[in-house]
């Protein structure tokens, strides 16, 4: 009994875990108040800890660590937003509490419906999130991870050729490519 407790905890740790560490390269990669330009550099590995908590959580429980994601970092992300309207602020965390809950829920579903490759599928998943995000009431014409190398300008020069989405393509491959390689060498089981 106390091992399955300790396991349990150790679970919870290592979510809480990737669920920070998931947080903090998504407000750091984006201009911050500690940073005036961001860590461009992060972006690069943005979303490696989100598939990381998503592999290692239920689909009955992923939904809440998604919200949880989506609540915080645009918290962080949109803190700006209280000095405009404190509502503002709260509505943004509960709409993209409510936004990232289902992403998070699409990505097990992916993880658990393509056991092989459910890697690439959750890239584009990801890249598609990416673009629904900028649309609609909640859409933030911000925040999408090729954002983040605006400082680039050889870089983002491809923009001109595939469009800020494309690129974004580019940026998030990273992340999910190490992930695959990890959890190939790796395996790691979900909880």
């Amino acid at each position: 009994m106390k091992n399955k407790k300790s396991n349990t905890t150790l679970q919870i740790i290592q979510r809480i875990f990737f669920l920070v560490v998931s947080v903090v390269l998504f407000w750091l990669s984006n201009p911050n108040i500690f940073f005036n330009n961001g860590l461009s550099f992060l972006a690069w590995l943005n979303y490696l800890p989100v598939f990381f908590l998503i592999k290692n959580t239920k689909l009955s429980k992923v939904w809440l660590w998604g919200g949880l994601y989506g609540a915080v970092s645009y918290g962080l992300y949109g803190y700006w937003l209280k000095t405009f309207h404190p509502l503002g602020l709260a509505i943004v965390c509960v709409g993209y509490f409510l936004i990232c809950a289902f992403l998070f829920f699409i990505l097990k579903s992916v993880e658990l419906l393509f056991k092989k490759n459910s890697w690439l599928v959750q890239f584009l998943c990801v890249c598609g999130y990416e673009y629904l995000k900028t649309l609609g009431f909640f859409g933030i014409s911000y925040g999408v991870t090729a954002y983040t190398q605006w400082q680039n300008i050889r870089l983002i020069q491809i923009c001109s050729v595939v469009g800020v989405f494309g690129f974004n393509l580019v940026v998030i491959f990273p992340s999910s490519f190490f992930y695959s390689l990890i959890t190939k060498k790796l395996p790691v089981k979900g909880f």
